[in-house]
Parts: C-alpha cells; structure tokens; sequence
C-alpha cells in the first residue's frame, strides 16, 4: 500500500522558516499596537481600559503598552524568544480574562468573542513552546557560545520519529 510520507515528512528548514515568519509577523503586530497607543497618547488607552471594567486601569493600560511594544520588538529581532512568546502568551491571556472572559464564545457577531486575543495567545504560546526560528539573535547568541565550547552552530534540531 502506497503512503503520502513524501506530503507530510518534516523539512528543518521551512520548519524553521515557518517559526520564524510566525516571530517577525506576530512581533510587528504587537509593536504596531503599542506604538499607536503610545502616539495617541496613554489617556485613551486608560479610558478604553476604564470602559472595558479593567482592574487598576492606569497601571494595567501602561502594562499592556509596554508589553505590546517591548515584547513586539524583542519578538522581531528574535531575542530571547522564548520568553518573550511566554510573557505575550500571559499577557493575552490576562487581557482576555480582563475584557472577554464572562463573555459567550459564539455570538450574532460574525466570528468568535475576542477572536484576536486568541490568535495572538496562540500564536505566542507556539514561540514559547518552539523558539523562534533560525534567523534571530537568539540562534546567533547560541551559534557563538556553542563555537566556544567546540559545538558545530547552527544545528539542524534532531527530529523525533513516532
């Protein structure tokens, strides 16, 4: 019996090409957001806040502006990824909880309750889990000390047969 492995056999390459375009992608959309917070300037951000019935608006609304556009830069470059993918992950959730948790799943509205929320947790939570791909600092930091304690850098992950 003929199988598709070919279809579905695990490329390191574009897998860490995938990582890394997920990284780039979901670290300018944070950046974005946070950048247009802080232009329009942090009051409105603490009124939306306020609105929305966030605990401790103007604390939380400068957490959350920080987070998108501190951890969107260091989701760019690739710097400590995991992390990073971890602390937007929590921050996701937490704006979730915040704004949307009471809130029922499927409505008259077309899609899902706080739809973005769950992408961009998702999306980091992948990065905390997988890392961030070849092309970052990170890869780089750990090309650099893997050569001075005699490792090969650059490394193709060891895949795991089930």
């Amino acid at each position: 019996m003929a199988t598709n492995d070919h279809l579905t056999a695990r490329n390191p390459l574009t897998t860490q090409l995938g990582l890394t375009i997920l990284r780039v992608f979901l670290g300018a959309m944070l950046t974005i957001q946070g950048t247009q917070k802080i232009l329009a300037g942090p009051q409105g951000c603490v009124a939306n806040f306020q609105a929305m019935g966030a605990p401790l608006p103007e604390i939380s609304s400068w957490l959350v502006i920080l987070g998108e556009f501190g951890l969107g830069i260091a989701l760019i470059f690739g710097v400590f990824t995991r992390v990073a993918g971890g602390l937007a992950a929590l921050m996701m959730f937490l704006i979730w909880l915040a704004t949307a948790a009471g809130d029922p799943l499927f409505t008259d509205a077309p899609g899902i309750t706080a739809g973005s929320l769950w992408f961009y947790f998702v999306a980091a939570l992948v990065l905390a889990f997988a890392g961030g791909g070849t092309l970052s600092v990170d890869k780089i930091f750990a090309a650099i000390t893997a050569k001075g304690r005699g490792h090969a850098a650059f490394e193709e992950p060891q895949t795991v047969t089930v």
